[in-house]
C-alpha cells in the first residue's frame, strides 16, 4: 500500500526521512520513494488508481 508523505514533511529529504522514521515507530514498516526520480515516477504510475482494498487474504487465529 502506498501513502503520500504530507506536504509539510515532503519539502525536503530530511523532513521526509524524519516522517518515515516516525511512521516506522508508530504505524508500520516502510520505505520512502521519491516520485521525482525515474524509478519513483514509474512505480507511482503503476499503482495509481489501484484499489488497496481489492485483495484476497486469509486470516485465522489459533488459541492453544
Amino acid at each position: 500500500m502506498w501513502h503520500a508523505v504530507p506536504d509539510a514533511f515532503g519539502v525536503n529529504k530530511a523532513s521526509a526521512t524524519a516522517y518515515a522514521e516516525q511512521w516506522r515507530v508508530f504505524v508500520s514498516r516502510g520505505q520512502l520513494l521519491y516520485t521525482g526520480s525515474a524509478e519513483g515516477a514509474a512505480i507511482a504510475e503503476t499503482v495509481r488508481g489501484l484499489d488497496p482494498m481489492d485483495l484476497t487474504t486469509a486470516m485465522y487465529a489459533e488459541w492453544g
